[in-house]
């Protein structure tokens, strides 16, 4: 999960590797790198899937993508994204 946060942290510092891209997350964890991709206004990736195994997993990441919607629909209705 670390690297996770790293990655994320990378993208926003270099927003040119990911800018308009498609992105597909495996092995996503509590899908902090997904999340970053799918609400930056700067990185403004048009479609984010998060993938993982374990159904635990997948029910975290859910929590953390239902928990952040307001953020993202926020993000993404805006005329910047």
């Amino acid at each position: 999960w670390e690297a996770g946060y790293f990655l994320a942290e990378f993208f926003l510092c270099h927003p040119e590797i990911i800018r308009n891209k498609r992105v597909l997350e495996l092995g996503a964890g509590v899908g902090l790198t997904g999340l970053v991709c799918a609400g930056s206004p700067t990185l403004r990736c048009p479609s984010v899937h998060m993938t993982d195994y374990t159904p635990e997993t997948i029910a975290n990441m859910k929590h953390n993508v239902l928990i952040n919607s307001e953020w993202l629909g926020e993000v993404n209705n805006k005329d910047s994204c």
